[in-house]
């Protein structure tokens, strides 16, 4: 467990202390472009979401969930079109399941941990084209017992977009991630709008993400949007004596704000509802858990920092 506390103090001061600079990338030659892809980028992320309860469609399974995540990255100019992208990751989904006789949960609580790092590129090949691709390997795990290569993720994602005008840009792309428990690798089609005013802006980003903010000033913003989110964790908890997977896919709608403390700091709230998530053990004979989750409420805060 120290060594976890390491991981997250150095991710944590690394976020606070050691985030890089936004406002020059805006200013640079493809500002523009950049805004209308991302506009509320933040390039160092602390969050915390929470689940009070989500229960087993159908069946004995029960828990509430407190996530907590440490998120940086980095791009560094190649040229004035190219930039070399890093980043790193620490999360923590601490649950605390219901007890049922003879599941494979009945140790009554067990945190999943993510440790992550990402490397890519992205190029713009001209003022209306636009590549990105990047991968990320790491460990995710409940850290207990000894490390294998089934406790690693290789996960990527390339992309392509099309501005089609100053305010319209067309995505393709493909991704290979654990964001969905039934298949791995999909296609990507997106569409970003932002309007004329600068006072709207769509994010489709096709299947993973449908999100339309409100700019109702200059440093505040609303936002509502349906968001799918997953990964699959390697762990060697409760009555098994080998290790399994645990397979979690999130299917959110909610909505939230975002407030700019002036151009460095920014500050997040949202909450919603869980819509058909999974939660779900291989192999199935865990006792529970066999079924989607029933829809349940959930709230994040966050805090963003970019220098």
């Amino acid at each position: 467990m120290m060594r976890l506390q390491y991981i997250f103090c150095i991710l944590l001061i690394t976020t606070v202390f050691l985030p890089f600079s936004a406002a020059a990338e805006e200013a640079s030659k493809h500002g523009d472009f950049r805004y209308l892809l991302e506009p509320n980028r933040s390039y160092s992320t602390l969050s915390y979401m929470h689940e009070p309860k989500m229960e087993e469609d159908g069946g004995p399974g029960e828990y509430s969930l407190n996530k907590f995540e440490a998120d940086i990255s980095k791009a560094f100019e190649l040229t004035e079109d190219a930039d070399l992208l890093f980043g790193g990751t620490y999360g923590a989904r601490v649950y605390s399941f219901e007890e049922v006789p003879e599941a494979i949960t009945s140790t009554g609580g067990e945190t999943l941990h993510e440790v992550s790092f990402l490397v890519g590129i992205e190029y713009f090949l001209s003022d209306s084209i636009y590549m990105q691709g990047y991968a990320r390997d790491g460990l995710y795990t409940d850290f207990n017992g000894d490390l294998d290569l089934d406790d690693f993720n290789l996960e990527g994602q390339g992309l392509i977009a099309f501005r089609i005008n100053p305010g319209t840009a067309l995505i393709l792309g493909a991704e290979y991630s654990h964001r969905f428990v039934d298949f791995d690798f999909f296609p990507i089609v997106g569409l970003r709008i932002l309007s004329s005013s600068g006072g709207m802006h769509i994010n489709l980003t096709l299947p993973t993400e449908a999100e339309v903010t409100f700019n109702l000033s200059s440093d505040f913003s609303i936002y509502a949007g349906a968001w799918i989110d997953g990964d699959r964790y390697n762990v060697r908890f409760g009555s098994a004596t080998d290790d399994f997977d645990v397979n979690i896919q999130e299917n959110r709608i909610g909505g939230g704000m975002y407030y700019w403390l002036g151009q460095h700091v920014r500050l997040g709230v949202e909450g919603g509802a869980l819509i058909g998530s999974k939660f779900e053990f291989e192999p199935t004979n865990a006792g529970q858990f066999k079924d989607d989750l029933e829809t349940g409420p959930y709230i994040s805060a966050s805090l963003g920092l970019s220098f």
